[in-house]
């Protein structure tokens, strides 16, 4: 079982510095998700802002890769880039080192 406490964002600018931090500090790992190369996307902004901060929890950066992209629908290309449930938790499991595995782990509400 994992616990995790889920933030939408809503705006990659101005992103809510309170809100990112004191979930970085209660929790001590994030997982960004987006539906976009990572580099220079929402992750990036957030591990600025952890960095100004001075925070410096456990950071996930789930994204696609910076090449290109083929063309499919969007329930493919999820799939394709672990970016549906399935992938996002095998990924999630794998980060934390849980793969197989049935212990409680992360941070919930």
């Amino acid at each position: 079982e994992i616990r995790m406490a889920v933030v939408d964002p809503r705006f990659l600018q101005p992103l809510d510095r309170e809100l990112i931090a004191d979930e970085a500090r209660r929790c001590g790992l994030i997982v960004t998700v987006e539906e976009n190369v990572r580099h220079g996307g929402f992750a990036s902004a957030v591990l600025e802002l952890l960095a100004e901060e001075g925070l410096s929890p456990r950071v996930l950066s789930i994204g696609l890769p910076d090449a290109f992209i083929e063309q499919g629908s969007q329930e493919e290309l999820r799939a394709r880039y672990g970016l549906d449930a399935e992938g996002l938790a095998g990924s999630i499991r794998q980060f934390l080192g849980l793969a197989g595995a049935r212990r409680s782990a992360g941070c919930g509400h």
